[in-house]
């Protein structure tokens, strides 16, 4: 099982955005990484997701299993990570979200602007439901603004 962890960022002066890690590597890391061993340009130009900019994730636990009722891009996949500008639409990477009752699973990953990239080789991602759930939430405790 992979381990689950989130970061607070933020991109300049805006609003706190997230981070995902996975077993101690950021997610941007990890992705720029595959996308330059295949020669694909721009390699690994995300950042982190800005709940603030992403009505959708105003339940940040329902947003990261894929079950939101407004789920973007479709139910049962996330943007995992948006663009380094902050903008999620402007280079978002997208994943299928897996969700049974012990596990989550990242698999199907997909950049929707170079659908020729081909991202069979990375992943999947498997975490402990419970773990990954408690780590959501801490998530959005820290990136919600005041009450």
């Amino acid at each position: 099982m992979n381990r689950l962890d989130i970061q607070t960022t933020r991109i300049g002066q805006g609003p706190a955005g997230l981070t995902l890690v996975v077993d101690g590597v950021s997610l941007v890391d990890l992705v720029a990484a595959y996308e330059g061993s295949r020669g694909y340009e721009p390699a690994g130009a995300y950042g982190g997701l800005v709940p603030e900019r992403l009505s959708v994730m105003a339940d940040l636990g329902t947003y990261l299993l894929g079950t939101s009722p407004d789920q973007l891009p479709a139910l049962g996949s996330a943007w995992l990570l948006g663009c380094s500008c902050g903008e999620v639409g402007c280079w978002p990477l997208v994943a299928r979200i897996e969700v049974s009752p012990r596990r989550v699973r990242w698999t199907d990953f997909s950049q929707p602007f170079r659908e020729s990239w081909d991202y069979t080789d990375f992943g999947p991602f498997v975490f402990t439901r419970g773990e990954y759930e408690a780590t959501v939430a801490r998530a959005a405790r820290m990136t919600a603004g005041p009450a």
